[in-house]
């Protein structure tokens, strides 16, 4: 897919979900509407910070993570938006032991730290029905919180 591409799916789909949430009715309790936003562990807000791996990938990631928070503080107290900066994503139920040694592999060659997907999914659904302390989660953090929720429904956290 080329990088154009990219950013429409990225960008463009993003903001206009995010502003077609913020226009739906909301009930008069005055509850703002919870955005949960996967990013990357690398994203860079500053643009005249490159990154040499993908930069332009993470760049851009950057560049939504502040258009959502922008948007989310002009939406007048009607959205919240969590940020999960992710990072490398494994399966357990899909890698064998060798995929798996090769994942951790690449995730120390190009300094990215991993992460369950068992882990994302109890941590954005946390964020989502109980809320989030701050805007921006790092991996360590959606780690601690997915497992705490994977925890509260019974099932075994990944190691």
């Amino acid at each position: 897919m080329d990088f154009e591409a990219v950013k429409t799916v990225c960008v463009d789909y993003v903001m206009k979900g995010f502003d077609t949430l913020k226009q739906l009715p909301r009930p008069q309790s005055g509850k703002p509407l919870r955005f949960v936003y996967a990013s990357g562990a690398k994203a860079e807000r500053d643009q005249t910070k490159k990154p040499w791996i993908l930069g332009d990938y993470t760049l851009m990631r950057g560049r939504v993570e502040t258009q959502l928070l922008d948007a989310t503080a002009e939406s007048g107290g009607v959205m919240e938006t969590c940020l999960l900066r992710i990072g490398l994503v494994k399966s357990p139920e899909r890698m064998g032991y060798i995929t798996g040694m090769l994942a951790h592999a690449a995730a120390g060659i190009i300094g990215l730290p991993l992460i369950d997907i068992r882990e994302i999914g109890g941590a954005a659904v946390s964020a989502a029905v109980h809320g989030f302390d701050k805007d921006t989660l790092d991996n360590d953090e959606l780690i601690a919180m997915g497992r705490k929720e994977l925890r509260e429904i019974g099932e075994e956290p990944s190691t």
